[in-house]
């Protein structure tokens, strides 16, 4: 493992949303990467936009944060993550008291080093900085809330897709929005576009919570910025959105397939794909960010979540491979 596979690691477990303003939204460390430091079991790597620190211990992360108060002011963000034996979900009260730790503990299998591959200098001492490993019944019981299988799934997920999806970058969302979890998958640096794909598990935030599929495409409509510099990437996607949309698009030939007239992307009604693909059409004229959004049925299993995700995003093939091709 070099440093800047951790790198890409630790960045995909940032939520799109807390990535820096001052810096792109890559995985590939932004300017200098700093050599991996490991002291007081905590180990730490940094770029220009962000701090990031790993440790097996989340009581030497706690300590690490107060050394971090006691240095001069640091501008960029940092974020924490703890290694474990599975993925553990953290409670509120210990995400509140260890300010920038994550809420999902990182399983210690996904640092596996290739053998075959000559290890630098400094991952003998990664290794010997995440060597305790700890179970979820070795956090003090105020610091967990349970395990989090889903976390495996969401991983395979990434594994299974993102062979369609060459260079489009995978941000964790975890707890920024209440009624889902899962993957926001960012078109490539490469082909300045905004326009993202959500993949993961979606539920309705004012009622009991049942977990269902989520799917959506979508970009923001024309003058809807995060960044104030992202203002050319959106006028290119409010012309990607028109030939997309217009005879001969991808999502026209979907809408009419399914009954709806030549004109429906001028209308403000949802077009449902079903039985074709288990989502609906949102025309751009409703001015909404999503194009697409399906919603699996209730309760189903790994493989046919799987199955469920295939069946949106293979149709939908030919309009992100354009993506690859700019």
């Amino acid at each position: 493992m070099t440093p800047e596979v951790l790198f890409n690691i630790l960045w995909t477990e940032i939520d799109f949303d807390d990535h820096p303003m001052n810096g792109t939204h890559s995985p590939s460390p932004q300017g200098e990467l700093e050599v991996p430091n490991c002291t007081h079991g905590v180990v730490s790597l940094n770029d220009e936009r962000v701090r990031l620190s790993i440790s097996a211990d989340i009581l030497s992360l706690k300590e690490e944060l107060k050394r971090q108060g006691e240095m001069e002011a640091e501008t960029r963000p940092h974020h924490m993550f703890v290694v474990s034996k599975d993925a553990i979900d953290f409670s509120p009260s210990v995400l509140q008291e260890i300010h920038g730790l994550h809420k999902w503990s990182i399983p210690i299998d996904w640092f596996e080093h290739d053998s075959r591959v000559e290890a630098d200098s400094w991952f003998p001492a990664f290794e010997r900085c995440l060597q305790r490993i700890s179970a979820i019944d070795d956090f003090a019981p105020e610091y967990v809330i349970a395990n989090v299988p889903v976390r495996q799934e969401m991983r395979n997920w990434r594994e299974r897709f993102s062979p369609h999806l060459p260079d489009w970058t995978w941000h964790l969302e975890v707890d920024n929005k209440p009624d889902r979890c899962g993957w926001y998958i960012r078109a490539p640096e490469n082909s300045d576009s905004l326009f993202t794909i959500f993949m993961g598990l979606g539920w309705n935030p004012d009622a009991p919570r049942v977990e269902r599929g989520f799917f959506i495409f979508e970009r923001a409509p024309e003058g809807e910025l995060d960044r104030e510099d992202e203002s050319r990437q959106n006028l290119l996607d409010v012309a990607r959105t028109k030939m997309m949309c217009g005879k001969g698009g991808l999502l026209h030939q979907l809408a009419t397939d399914s009954g709806a007239a030549d004109d429906w992307a001028d209308s403000t009604k949802r077009i449902s794909l079903q039985p074709m693909m288990s989502a609906e059409l949102y025309p751009p004229s409703m001015g909404l960010w999503p194009l697409l959004m399906g919603r699996s049925a209730a309760d189903i299993s790994s493989e046919e979540m799987v199955r469920w995700f295939s069946g949106i995003i293979e149709p939908l093939l030919p309009v992100l491979e354009e993506f690859n091709s700019q």
